[in-house]
């Protein structure tokens, strides 16, 4: 009896036939074999345990659903502000008049919102009353100035300095992050501004790939490059499904070729 070949089947990381090949049971990544390589892609805003969705605080909760794998980040109720002495934050209008509490003092006694003899901030998701003090800090805008090109330096009637931000002012590139991959993100230091380049063959998902054709597999690659893999045994036409058969008659079908037996020529 003659030698026989066998074949093993071997195990590559990362190697596959089918996307089925590729899924690792995690709810946050989206999986697809290419090119018999697994391609992954993160989900974005999934989460699979309560510290990915941020640091709870005193005012927001912070917690993932295991269902939807969604984070979630809940303020505190009003109602539990009070009760804990608690006033709860996103900006200063909410410290001030007008703002969340409508009371003279807050939860400890000190001057509240309605008290015009503070500064009513935010900070740290909590409002914050500063008394303002008897002599000014400043009394014209140019006493103001930090010497940082991204700031508008201004002097309040509070007699206090503020520094804003600038919008798409910029010190380097890292300033200029616009959270689009498909875009190159500079910074021109001439004129201390952001400039967002649109990047070509660049793409953020699969969807952004798509190029008409239902015969190729469009992938946005790691790479955030489009690749079109042609369908195996998908058609367009009849040209493309000759099998140089004679003796069929080779039709393309919703995409697909069919070869119908026919008389053979003599």
């Amino acid at each position: 009896m003659g030698d026989m070949c066998v074949h093993v089947a071997a195990v590559f990381p990362g190697c596959c036939d089918k996307t089925e090949d590729c899924v690792d049971g995690s709810p946050c990544a989206e999986h697809l074999c290419f090119a018999h390589e697994c391609l992954t892609k993160e989900v974005e805003g999934c989460c699979t345990e309560d510290s990915e969705c941020g640091p709870s605080t005193a005012c927001v909760e912070s917690w993932c659903d295991l269902v939807g794998h969604h984070c979630h980040n809940d303020t505190k109720a009003l109602e539990l502000q009070k009760a804990e002495g608690l006033e709860c934050c996103e900006e200063d209008a909410d410290c001030g008049p007008g703002g969340l509490w409508e009371e003279d003092t807050d939860g400890d006694g000190n001057p509240g919102p309605d008290d015009p003899a503070t500064l009513d901030f935010c900070m740290d998701g909590q409002c914050k009353h500063a008394s303002v003090p008897d002599d000014c800090d400043c009394s014209e805008d140019g006493q103001c100035k930090d010497d940082n090109p991204c700031t508008f330096d201004l002097c309040k009637e509070d007699c206090m300095c503020t520094h804003s931000q600038v919008p798409f002012c910029c010190l380097s590139d890292k300033d200029c992050n616009d959270g689009n991959v498909c875009t190159g993100d500079i910074c021109v230091l001439q004129i201390h501004h952001c400039k967002f380049t649109p990047l070509s063959c660049c793409c953020g998902w699969d969807s952004d790939c798509y190029d008409g054709n239902p015969c190729t597999l469009d992938i946005c690659a790691p790479d955030h490059c489009c690749y079109h893999s042609k369908t195996v045994g998908c058609c367009l036409s009849d040209d493309e499904c000759d099998d140089c058969n004679l003796c069929t008659e080779d039709k393309c079908i919703e995409y697909g070729c069919v070869h119908v037996p026919g008389a053979c020529g003599g």
